[in-house]
């Protein structure tokens, strides 16, 4: 009677009639046999006690397989992973031969601590029982493996699976997301579509992630009809990695629709519409759409001012940036130590106070100082692309923790205004730091190199690249590479490592030859440039200007005037560049067609 008493109330999460029923147990000296306790256990866990839970548990005079994996579950969901491995090795060293059901729990504990050696352990035991077959046992498994790092481990636990569900297809695919596999969590998807798995709200999102970072907008709108053909519901996860989807491989008209369509969007999708205005050069529309999300009535976090300040950073309006900036504190996110105090002069305090913190004891969110480290990244881009390089380089100094981002953008920022030097120099760094770098290191690398005439060290960096770091070089690292001999005078050394290319070249580094052979008049290797970027794109004005110049250059005036023909024919024209500057609380733009304004230039002499 009692322990279905017990088990009522626990189902029921009445806790106070619970701790009742315990009372009288104890008082009557009654109902103590293993299968009251075991439901009196389970009733504390599901109330989340786990003093009350570890009480009952101490006070059992008999105990079963059943009492030490109840206690093992409870530890491990409540996330205490140290606690769960302490109870099963108890278990072990009692005698107790663990099921399917303590392996999993154990195994949660693990990846809840991020132990994998102990994980690795555990499985070792698993495996002399073939219990990784199990599903469930396989799925936590996946996950551990997973977390650390260790794919092939996870995919090898996931083949060995009999009959694996949708939760070991979806944690396979979310391993694989997570470390930037995007390909391979891209494939695990289709293979899962293959054997007729269902779909569920975690597998599309995290697919969709995965089309974003690798800019697959066909697969990506496909995936998106199959959610609609699902019926699965338009939540807050599917809804971020839509509009991260659209908004990545820019079509913001696409992001912005799907945003409109949630009733309420939530603080993570005007986030992601607001990054993708900013990563888009959509710099006027982000910034508006930050004032309506704060107009909402939903607060920001990191992310969103993060998200941006790369909007400011492109708007090149370094005033509103600090406005910002500031906004930060008074929205209350001094409280989070390092960006209460996240202003230019101060961050040297924001360290030290930090600093006092760790040696006190004081313990602090990893994921706060994420989420800081990637809104000083944002920062120091802002401060980077104004051309406020001081600025930059103070918070980046003074930056507790360094990932790749934070080096690259600093990198990237010299390379940007021509002190290639210095970028070596942060590269080098970055090196001995221990950062491994990736393509966007070296394509600043490659750039700072060209900057400074290092042909040879940018020759030997770009190999470097391929044969230490296993990097394929993109597009742009091919285009910087053949900048750099060309900038030399090494045309035809350009024009023979662009022979070597496994694929045909686009125009982006035949118009870097092109650029080169101008420079170094190079007129019949210029010329097959030019005539190769109009192969690719007819219609490319900047190209036919360049052939009609290189023409001129060559003397050969009967082909400059037909390219000139051409051009009036097929009424192409260069695109106006623009120049701005501001004076006063006012922007001044300057084209090739300005009209000098008197009274700008009598401010200036001012």
């Amino acid at each position: 009677m009692f322990a279905r008493l017990v088990r009522e109330f626990g189902e029921n999460r009445s806790a106070v009639k619970g701790r009742t029923i315990h009372g009288k147990i104890i008082t009557f000296g009654v109902g103590s046999d293993v299968c009251t306790n075991n439901h009196l256990l389970s009733m504390y866990l599901k109330f989340q006690r786990m003093d009350d839970a570890q009480n009952v548990f101490d006070a059992m005079r008999e105990r079963n397989l059943i009492s030490w994996t109840a206690l093992i579950s409870g530890y491990s969901q409540m996330g205490m992973g140290k606690e769960a491995l302490r109870c099963f090795k108890s278990m072990v060293n009692d005698g107790f031969d663990p099921n399917h059901y303590t392996y999993a729990a154990a195994i949660s504990a693990c990846t809840s601590i991020g132990d994998a050696r102990a994980g690795k352990e555990i499985h070792g035991k698993i495996f002399r029982t073939e219990l990784e077959l199990i599903t469930r046992v396989g799925n936590c498994l996946i996950n551990m493996y997973g977390k650390s790092g260790l794919l092939n481990s996870a995919q090898l636990v996931f083949d060995a699976i009999f009959g694996p569900d949708s939760v070991s297809w979806t944690s396979l695919l979310s391993c694989y997301c997570k470390h930037g596999k995007d390909m391979e969590a891209l494939k695990v998807f289709l293979r899962s579509r293959e054997v007729s798995v269902m779909v569920n709200e975690f597998s599309c999102a995290s697919v969709l992630g995965a089309c974003a970072s690798l800019e697959i907008l066909k697969v990506g709108m496909q995936i998106h009809s199959l959610i609609f053909k699902c019926g699965i519901e338009l939540d807050n996860y599917i809804v971020t990695a839509l509009i991260n989807l659209y908004a990545k491989c820019g079509n913001t008209i696409s992001a912005h629709q799907v945003f409109s369509e949630v009733n309420q969007p939530q603080v993570q999708s005007w986030t992601a519409l607001i990054g993708g205005y900013a990563q888009q050069g959509k710099g006027a529309e982000a910034i508006n759409l930050f004032n309506k999300f704060h107009s909402s009535g939903l607060q920001p976090n990191e992310r969103s001012f993060s998200s941006v300040l790369g909007a400011f950073s492109d708007a090149k309006d370094i005033e509103v940036g600090k406005q910002l900036h500031s906004l930060v504190i008074k929205m209350g996110f001094d409280s989070f130590i390092f960006v209460g105090h996240a202003r230019s002069d101060q961050y040297g305090e924001a360290v030290k106070i930090l600093k006092d913190m760790l040696f006190k004891g004081v313990r602090t969110k990893s994921s706060h100082l994420f989420y800081n480290l990637e809104y000083f990244c944002a920062l120091l881009d802002m401060y980077a692309k104004c051309g406020r390089l001081s600025d930059a380089k103070k918070t980046f100094d003074n930056l507790i923790s360094k990932n790749v981002v934070s080096w690259n953008t600093m990198l990237m920022a010299y390379a940007h205004h021509g002190l290639g030097s210095e970028a070596l120099d942060i590269f080098s760094k970055m090196q001995k730091s221990g950062v491994k770098p990736n393509d966007i290191t070296f394509l600043g690398v490659l750039s700072a190199c060209g900057h400074v005439g290092l042909v040879e060290e940018g020759w030997c960096y770009f190999n470097s690249m391929i044969r230490d770091h296993r990097i394929t070089p993109g597009t742009d690292h091919l285009a910087s590479v053949v900048s750099l001999f060309a900038r030399k005078g090494q045309t035809r050394r350009a024009y023979e490592f662009i022979r070597t290319f496994t694929k045909e070249p686009d125009k982006v580094v035949w118009r870097c030859l092109l650029s080169g052979c101008i420079t170094q008049k190079d007129f019949s290797l210029g010329i097959y440039a030019a005539e190769k970027i109009l192969d690719i794109d007819p219609e490319d004005a900047s190209a036919h200007i360049m052939l009609s110049s290189i023409c001129a250059e060559a003397k050969m005036w009967d082909v400059a005037s037909q390219v000139r023909k051409i051009m009036k024919d097929k009424a192409l024209r260069k695109e106006t560049g623009y120049s701005w500057t501001e004076l006063k609380n006012k922007i001044y733009y300057f084209s090739s067609r300005y009209e000098c304004d008197t009274t700008f230039l009598w401010q200036c002499n001012e």
